[in-house]
Parts: structure tokens; C-alpha cells; sequence
């Protein structure tokens, strides 16, 4: 296998890693629902734009009732995993929410069975309690772990709870991930990703109207942000894409998962000065490796397939 997709993966994850920086950035400006509300008309916008371009402009054209509705399905999930994204990155550090969400690849594996209808035997169950590990020792949580010396009680039950919305957002990424292997043979790529941001940016402006009454214009600090944490979503899903058409599927997913985790430890240090603990750490081999793990037994079983 060449290099050079298997770079293009390691570069989306480190712009994933860069859009949470984004994001983070953001806390004190915009809540969640108006991060992932902003940063669907920006995507809106670039990505319309380019379908005109190549002449792919008319988003409803030859798309049949139900692959609507699987695609509006996969848009709401969308906006969730968005969302959910953006409210654990905000209020967890970047290594550990990295990291969880980084277990995507699992879940993915685990919802196909019951979406997809594929098989999983006891080696993948295995690598799955693997991951679950790594997640317990990031997540901590208190009825299992107790609090670590000098922790405060809500200190414990804040990393649980945002933890716990970190794994929520995993299940709704792994959705829109299995949604679009299921229609995306029927629907092009761009018209998709298209729809998905549409969904997201209607059903955030309608959260937001409903539970503050409107949204908030950005402030001039935000807009320092925005448009770092639009362009690098954006280039990540455009680098990932590439990858998947030049790399077999398993090794594109662990190196931009490894890009990911690994650069968004390093941002932590770096930019947010905040050293991760050694649970975390510990946590975090343990999800990366089942990853590894799991994506060279399906890379292994796709190579005697073929």
C-alpha cells in the first residue's frame, strides 16, 4: 500500500484534532447548538457552492422516497453527533474526549451487526471489553472508581457526565457512518454531506429559538474561530474521502483515529497547558489499540476475501 492516503487519514485527524481546539476556543462565546448552528452555514455554503460548480446543484434530483428518508435520518443523527461533539470537547480535556470518541471504529463494528447485518465472533468481542476498559479509565466513574486522592465529588461526577455524552456522540457517529455506507451507492458523496448539514443547521436554529429564545450574534472573539473550525471540519471530511479511495477502509480509519488522538494530547499540553493523567493516558492505548487491533482483522479478512 502507498503513503500517501494513509498520510491524507493522519492529516483529517489532525484536523479534527484542530476543529475541537476551535471549539474549545468557542466556550465562552457560543453554546454548543450555535458552534455546530454557525458551523453548518458555513459548511452550507462552501459545499452548495462547489456542487453548483460541477454542475451537481439540484439536491433533490433523482433521489427516491426512501433513500430521503434515510438520508434526513442520518442528518439528524448527524447534527446529535455534532453537537454532542462539541459539548464534550468544550467541557473535558482534549486528550480524553479525543480518545472516546476515537472508539467510534468499535461501535461502528457492534451497530453493524444488528444495521448491517454483519458477523462478529469472539476475537471482536474481545477487542470491544479491550476498549470498554480504556473508556472505564478515562470516564472514571465514581460508583466503579470511587474519586482519586484530593478530587472533588463534582469534579468526578462532571467527567462522568460529559464521558457518558462523549459515548452518546459515538453512537450517533457510528450511525451516520453505517447510514451512509446504506444509501451510498444511491446518493453522491456531496449531495450527502449536503443534506446532513442542511438537517444540522435547521434542527440547531430551531433547539436554539426554542430553549433561548434566538440566537446569539458572534462576538468578534468567536469569529477568530469559526471560520478555523468550519474550514478544518471541512477538510477533514475532504482529506478522509480521498484516503478511503486510495486505502482500504481499515487502515484509513486507524491512522486518522491515531492522528487524531495523538495530536489533541498534544494540543492539551501545548496550547491548553494541562498535562493528562496517567488513567487517561493508559486509556487511551487501550482504545487506540483495540482500533488497531480491529481494523487489521477486517483489513486481514477483506485480503483472503479478495
Amino acid at each position: 500500500m502507498g503513503t500517501t492516503g494513509l498520510l491524507l487519514a493522519t492529516l483529517a485527524g489532525i484536523c479534527v484534532a484542530c476543529s475541537s481546539v476551535s471549539v474549545k476556543m468557542l466556550k465562552n462565546d457560543l453554546s454548543s447548538f450555535e458552534t455546530t448552528f454557525y458551523r453548518g452555514i458555513m459548511n452550507t455554503t462552501v459545499i452548495y457552492s462547489y456542487l453548483l460548480v460541477t454542475g451537481k446543484g439540484s439536491l433533490l434530483h433523482g433521489i427516491d422516497k426512501n433513500t430521503l428518508i434515510k438520508a434526513l435520518f442520518r442528518g439528524v443523527m448527524f447534527v446529535a453527533s455534532v453537537a454532542l461533539v462539541a459539548s464534550v470537547n468544550q467541557n473535558m480535556p482534549l486528550g480524553d474526549a479525543s480518545a472516546l470518541i476515537g472508539s467510534n471504529t468499535i461501535m461502528t463494528g457492534f451497530l453493524g451487526i444488528f444495521i448491517l447485518k454483519e458477523k462478529w465472533h469472539l476475537p471482536e468481542i474481545l477487542i470491544s471489553i479491550v476498549c470498554w476498559g480504556g473508556i472505564v479509565l478515562i470516564s472514571r466513574p465514581p460508583f466503579l472508581m470511587g474519586n482519586t486522592e484530593g478530587a472533588v465529588v463534582d469534579d468526578s461526577a462532571h467527567r462522568f457526565f460529559y464521558s457518558m455524552l462523549a459515548m452518546c456522540s459515538v453512537v450517533t457517529s457510528s450511525l451516520t457512518m453505517l447510514f451512509a455506507r446504506k444509501i451510498g451507492n444511491r446518493l453522491d458523496a456531496g449531495r450527502l454531506v449536503l443534506i446532513s448539514e442542511v438537517v444540522s443547521t435547521v434542527c440547531c436554529f430551531c433547539i436554539i429559538q426554542s430553549s433561548q429564545g434566538g440566537v446569539h450574534w458572534p462576538s468578534e472573539n468567536a469569529w477568530k474561530y469559526l471560520p478555523l473550525y468550519s474550514l478544518t471540519s471541512i477538510m477533514s471530511q475532504i482529506m478522509m474521502v480521498k484516503s478511503l479511495q486510495m486505502e482500504k477502509a481499515a487502515s484509513a480509519v486507524v491512522f486518522r483515529t491515531a492522528g487524531y488522538v495523538t495530536s489533541s494530547f498534544i494540543f492539551q499540553v501545548v496550547i491548553f497547558q494541562n498535562p493528562p493523567e496517567l488513567s487517561s493516558i493508559l486509556g487511551a492505548g487501550l482504545i487506540l489499540g483495540s482500533t488497531i487491533v480491529l481494523s487489521w482483522r477486517q483489513l486481514k479478512q477483506k485480503t483472503k476475501q479478495s
